[in-house]
């Protein structure tokens, strides 16, 4: 399993970011906090978008429905290393993007590596081969960037997901 830079971490946007103890991270503008999320990509992190309540406790800001989350979904701190731990209810909250297909391809060797990734325990190892479980998993990709295969893809079949997406953050955070 990787272990990725800790400045790869969240970022947070929104009204309520404004109110974060400048110790736990910094402002940053339009342009690097597009070159953070560049960085963290090509670090093979996968972002995860969304209001996260734990995020506006642990970090004493609000409102809370004016604060957005990109987590970029590793296994080093919050919420998705207690996500396994939590009630059904509570992870039921996650979801996954409407339209995102998690696919086992042919390569696939039966490892078991992606079944260890996997924060929402989505995944068994049957006949020599993954198998997800759609109903538990959120989609955040972890699988397809770790598997040494390449045998787990993620694919978009709903294009207007992406742009459904990007109206829900605009109506929490100002994106310019």
């Amino acid at each position: 399993m990787h272990k990725y830079p800790i400045e790869l971490g969240c970022v947070f946007l929104g009204e309520a970011a404004r109110g974060i103890e400048p110790g736990l991270g910094k402002q940053a503008g339009i342009e690097e906090t597009l070159g953070h999320i560049k960085d963290a990509l090509q670090a093979g992190l996968v972002p995860f978008t969304g209001r996260n309540k734990l995020d506006t406790v642990w970090l004493g800001v609000g409102p809370g429905e004016r604060l957005l989350t990109i987590c970029f979904c590793c296994p080093c701190c919050c919420l998705y290393s207690v996500y396994p731990y939590l009630p059904s209810r509570l992870q039921k909250t996650v979801v996954r993007l409407e339209g995102l297909e998690v696919h086992v391809g042919d390569r696939c060797g039966g490892c078991g590596l992606c079944k260890t990734v996997c924060l929402s325990r989505a995944i068994h190892v049957s006949a020599g081969r993954a198998v997800i479980d759609e109903e538990r998993c959120n989609g955040c990709g972890r699988c397809a960037t770790e598997c040494p295969e390449q045998a787990i893809t993620l694919r978009l079949t709903r294009r207007d997901a992406v742009e459904a997406c990007k109206q829900r953050i605009r109506s929490i955070v100002d994106v310019k």
